[in-house]
């Protein structure tokens, strides 16, 4: 019984595995259409092109650069992969 109770604990105690932002009252999350993030976020400040090894474009990193802040959304196959934000 309590190893259970713990294990369970445990699962609510970890991070969710989703990347998610929350825009007003709108959230992009992980697998949205790139549309979506263009909607919400506007035009990109900066596109990063992504190369495997042998030069080809495997994604892209978009960013924005907000107060202060800047928002990096990767984009692989039209949609969003990771999100994530540094001051």
């Amino acid at each position: 019984m309590k190893r259970s109770l713990l294990t369970t604990l445990l699962l609510l105690a970890s991070p969710a595995f989703a990347d998610t932002l929350a825009i007003g009252p709108h959230v992009l999350v992980d697998g949205d259409a790139s549309g979506k993030a263009r909607q919400l976020l506007g035009k990109p400040d900066n596109i990063v092109q992504n190369q495997n090894r042998f030069g080809a474009t495997i994604s892209e990193t978009w960013e924005w650069y907000r107060d202060g802040k800047t928002l990096r959304v990767e984009m692989r196959d039209g949609k969003v992969e990771t999100i994530s934000e540094e001051r």
